[in-house]
């Protein structure tokens, strides 16, 4: 990528040397947050209540049927203990009515579930949806700082987290709260002395629960964290799979995604741990209790200071008081792991857009040349290492004009500087005389073609390639920017046309056809100015003939502006501009500048 900073991805973004792997620091991606010093605020309950907002109607659906089930568990042990009381008697109707109330519980907790899971469906396409959205409108600076594995473990793993708090967290805690409540009314009223026994015992175990629940957000950060940085050098990987196949790196590339799967495994049972002290706690204080409450109760029983339905009807309270308390923890571990996640979401949320990069107004179907004036600016990576110093230049409209130097004079970085990917440090750039920071980014977009070197191409068909930046291009404009890019016989050949498909990153197409894709995906926006960066880099001499003689005439209709290799490119242009440590050394055709300029000499005799 153009301006890739050296110190996040060891690649310097002019020379595009690589570091030596043993020199590069592998423990873990930069921190993802827009906060200035690195740390944000922590995740609260009042954040989580905002992205619920838009699911409280559901939420407050589930919340009712979940009370009115609540409700009719507590009524079911009073029926009970009616029956128990009156064997002999008439209970056929008590029978049937603790039918009816063992139906309706099961249909409202169905209902209840539904919503639930609807409403956790409904608030992780929001998240998601708001994190896409952002991630794709972050400007080239973060996305040269971040890691896209790890962008991709907060979309995907971390607001799947948050579904958990609502299927089985805030609904539940608030229903947890209103059956233990009505557990321990009925339990108090109907033995205070037995009470008392289950108290202790269940006190005992929520503290021990709680314990547990102090560290497992922070396991449960911790292991989504290293599950990025594991999907991140899994990216890595696969993005450069043929380098890691002829490199012979399979096993090097393995074992370091292998060592991050080790560290996401071993924060995973940390957090594992953690959340298994829970069950069998709370399993131990409700068995201890029930035994505790049968031994002590059947006693009065057979001393007659207690009806068997009592002590029935105590124990069923009993067992209604452990599972609120269940739900309740169960909710507040959810919460926890909820928060974990939502703190790395809002982290990335943090992140400074980039502003209306994409809204552009209307374009004329028409595109106008414009002048091209870079005036003294400066510009580098880092405040310590310049890339361009007072560089100044003109490139006037309907004309093409070649940027060469040595690695690293600045070349790529005026394209970035000219399409706003960074700002420069002073001076000006001014395209028909508008300065470039005073137009909205979106408009300047619109009027400029920009051609890659690496020609990237997207998993579809070579339509929507080449119509990706002019959507709504017709048959006739498609067919004239393939004529004019020498593609025409490619589409002849490819067994579906145009509607072929080129494959991830665009595999089945050659880098020369790649390259002119490119190209013509350009072209069909009619810029005012085209930007090519070594476009003839990957094209046989045939191909790079036709495509300088389109080049001549693309300038007819528009300013170009090109990053040239190759003898025959510069040698073709109206002006060539010479660079060399940041600054603009020299201009001219390639004849004047070959009798007079030493560095351009040497240039040329490199120039293939």
């Amino acid at each position: 990528m153009i301006g890739s900073r050296l110190s996040s991805r060891q690649t310097s973004p002019e020379a595009g040397t690589t570091a030596d792997p043993a020199e590069i620091d592998w423990s873990g991606p930069p921190p993802i947050t827009g906060y200035p010093d690195g740390a944000g605020p922590r995740a609260r309950l009042r954040d989580l209540a905002r992205y619920l907002r838009p699911q409280r109607a559901s939420l407050i659906g589930a919340l009712v049927l979940g009370l009115l089930g609540a409700g009719m568990s507590l009524v079911q042990p009073l029926l009970v203990m009616r029956v128990i009381n009156n064997i002999g008697g008439q209970v056929t109707w008590l029978v049937f009515a603790l039918a009816a109330l063992f139906l309706g519980e099961a249909l409202l907790g169905g209902l209840q579930s539904f919503l639930l899971q609807r409403s956790g469906e409904g608030m992780v396409f929001g998240v998601r949806s708001r994190l896409i959205s952002h991630l794709l409108h972050l400007p080239v600076r973060e996305h040269d700082r971040l890691r896209s594995g790890d962008l991709l473990a907060r979309v995907g793993t971390d607001t799947t987290l948050l579904r958990e708090v609502v299927s089985s967290g805030v609904v539940e805690a608030v229903v947890g709260v209103v059956g233990l409540g009505g557990s321990v009314i009925m339990m108090l009223l109907i033995d205070v002395s037995m009470f008392v026994l289950v108290l202790a015992t269940v006190v005992v175990a929520t503290a021990l629960v709680g314990l547990a629940l102090w560290g497992i957000r922070g396991a449960s950060e911790e292991a989504q964290t290293r599950v990025g940085e594991m999907t991140a050098d899994l990216d890595r990987a696969l993005g450069a799979v043929r380098t890691v196949l002829a490199s012979r790196a399979q096993g090097r590339e393995s074992a370091r995604i292998e060592a991050r799967a080790r560290a996401a495994y071993r924060a995973g049972v940390r957090a594992a741990k953690l959340d298994s002290v829970v069950s069998p706690t709370m399993s131990i204080a409700a068995n201890g209790s029930f035994l505790l409450v049968l031994g002590v109760g059947g006693a009065r029983v057979a001393g007659g200071t207690m009806d068997l339905g009592e002590l029935v009807g105590f124990l069923l309270y009993l067992m209604m008081l452990v599972m609120p308390l269940v739900m309740i923890l169960h909710a507040a571990t959810s919460v926890q792991r909820g928060l974990g996640a939502l703190q790395r979401i809002q982290d990335t949320l943090q992140l400074p857009q980039e502003p209306g990069g994409e809204t552009a107004t209307a374009v004329a179907e028409e595109s106008r040349a414009a002048e091209l004036v870079l005036d003294k600016v400066s510009f580098g990576y880092a405040e310590d290492r310049p890339v361009l110093r007072e560089a100044s230049l003109t490139v006037p409209a309907h004309t093409r004009t070649a940027l060469v130097g040595p690695s690293g004079a600045g070349k790529s970085t005026i394209f970035a500087l000219i399409e706003r990917f960074y700002e420069p440090d002073s001076g000006a750039i001014m395209l028909g005389g508008a300065e470039l920071g005073a137009l909205p980014i979106g408009d300047l977009r619109a009027r400029i073609g920009y051609v890659q070197q690496e020609a990237p191409m997207l998993w579809g068909s070579l339509r929507s390639n080449l119509c990706y930046a002019a959507p709504e291009a017709t048959e006739a404009e498609l067919t004239e920017v393939l004529g004019m890019t020498n593609l025409t016989g490619l589409v002849e050949r490819l067994p579906d046309g145009l509607d072929s498909e080129v494959g991830d990153r665009g595999v089945q197409l050659s880098g020369g056809e790649r390259q002119r894709v490119a190209i013509a995906r350009a072209l069909l926006c009619r810029p005012t100015l085209l930007l090519l960066d070594e476009p003839t880099a990957q094209l046989d001499a045939e191909n790079e003939a036709m495509l300088t003689a389109t080049v001549r005439r693309v300038a007819q209709r528009c300013t170009v502006l090109v990053i040239a290799h190759r003898l025959s490119t510069v040698r073709d242009v109206e002006q060539i501009a010479v660079l060399d440590r940041g600054h603009v050394v020299a201009t001219g055709r390639h004849e004047d500048l070959l009798g007079g300029e030493p560095l351009y000499q040497r240039l040329a005799g490199q120039l293939v």
